[in-house]
């Protein structure tokens, strides 16, 4: 099992993710801008499947990273 970190985070107005070793070096990233929330969201209403579409098209980006994930996190916020 690898040990690169894939995190993703899906926020107010983006989804980002990225590929990172262990000490938080970043290996891969999206080639293009994050998706944005507006095509996922509508009127803040969460779509799981629209969410689930755009996970699935940002790993298409950085398959060949894949591989090395051994750990897939979502980073939380806590609440203001």
């Amino acid at each position: 099992m690898g040990r690169d970190i894939l995190a993703i985070d899906v926020g107010t107005t983006a989804l980002k993710m990225g590929v990172f070793s262990p000490d938080w070096r970043r290996s891969a990233s999206p080639h293009g801008d994050t998706m944005s929330m507006s095509t996922i969201m509508a009127k803040r209403d969460i779509e799981p499947e629209k969410w689930w579409q755009a996970i699935k098209e940002c790993c298409a980006e950085f398959r060949e990273h894949l591989s090395s994930v051994g750990v897939v996190g979502f980073p939380l916020r806590p609440p203001a």
